[in-house]
């Protein structure tokens, strides 16, 4: 999915904060989720049933019918907890630039607010930048929509969501009974999450927090060595730059 946004802005002050040290750490955690919990279990998964497709057991079929409901059902579990991963990432992150630099309290307030919109203007009165600006930020909306859907079932996330996303929801669904195809209308059961879409928003939530420090090596620059270096590499293979000032901050 093409999730660039427009970032055509001008220059915003970044204070640097102790927090964005710690940006490639969080996109470490995530990471670890994904390589020692979700994809094996995907994987113990797509073995099982494949076993019960080549067995000749009577009840074969309806082990593999059953294995396959709950392989659904385990990536629409697998999505919320990234989703809540990152959102928990995300808070504590703009809750500990508050403490940093001395914020007024209602930042805070806001970062742990239940509405995503709060959450997002507590970030942009912490680090002056709103995360709409971030090449990510299409994707992770997807992952915040799926997120409450997989909470709290058919609401206003589902027509938002299909209407970003028509094609996680099949085409034509079939009646349990007598098979007879039928108009799928887009619920939180019929929604359908693969493996790839999963991947896609764990890679999401890493290329934020690596856009993230990278506007923090951008208030480091002057400094030379390898942070200069490791700044003129990622220019070289473009990532994104957006235009920012300088500011006093935590080292």
């Amino acid at each position: 999915m093409d999730d660039k946004q427009d970032v055509r802005m001008g220059p915003f002050i970044w204070k640097r904060c102790e927090n964005d040290v710690y940006a490639k750490f969080r996109s470490r955690t995530v990471d670890a989720y994904v390589t020692k919990v979700m994809r094996p279990g995907i994987a113990a998964l797509d073995k099982q049933i494949d076993d019960y497709a080549r067995s000749g057991e009577i009840w074969a079929p309806f082990a593999k019918g059953d294995l396959e409901a709950l392989r659904t059902e385990t990536f629409k579990i697998f999505a919320l907890a990234l989703q809540s991963l990152w959102e928990r990432q995300l808070r504590d992150y703009i809750v500990g630039c508050a403490r940093t630099l001395k914020l007024a309290p209602s930042v805070s307030k806001m970062a742990l607010s239940p509405q995503k919109d709060r959450v997002e203007k507590a970030f942009l009165e912490a680090r002056g930048i709103g995360l709409h600006h971030f090449p990510s930020y299409g994707t992770l909306n997807i992952l915040h929509l799926i997120g409450n859907i997989c909470r709290h079932g058919n609401g206003i996330s589902v027509s938002m969501l299909h209407g970003l996303r028509p094609d996680l929801w099949p085409d034509t669904e079939y009646h349990p009974v007598d098979l007879k195809p039928y108009p799928h209308v887009p619920t939180a059961d019929s929604l359908r999450i693969d493996p790839e879409l999963l991947d896609e928003f764990a890679a999401a939530i890493d290329q934020f927090w690596f856009d993230l420090e990278t506007i923090y090596y951008q208030t480091l620059s002057h400094q030379g060595g390898t942070v200069a270096a490791e700044l003129e590499k990622r220019r070289s293979e473009g990532a994104w730059m957006p235009p920012i000032q300088n500011s006093a901050g935590a080292p």
